[in-house]
């Protein structure tokens, strides 16, 4: 299926960033690597600033509950 070019990139391009990511010995764990064309959704890969909601600890919390919501699948840490 074709992606119109003005929405996103082809199954191929979109799986450039998680290759980039994966293989560039440069990249360091944490880095957040994404199209480096306008607004993120097309472009060669790059690491880019961390979004404040990815290191939110209450995001994460309401992410976590919300899945566990959803999927019906709850895990006990201890």
């Amino acid at each position: 299926m074709d992606i119109p070019s003005q929405v996103g990139q082809s199954p191929a391009d979109a799986a450039r960033p998680s290759l980039h990511a994966a293989t560039d010995p440069g990249v360091t764990a944490g880095d957040f690597v994404v199209p480096a064309g306008r607004t993120e959704l097309r472009g060669a890969p790059h690491v880019a600033a961390m979004p404040p909601a990815a290191t939110d600890p209450a995001v994460g919390r309401r992410l976590w509950e919300l899945s566990e919501e959803l999927t019906h699948v709850t895990y006990s840490f201890q």
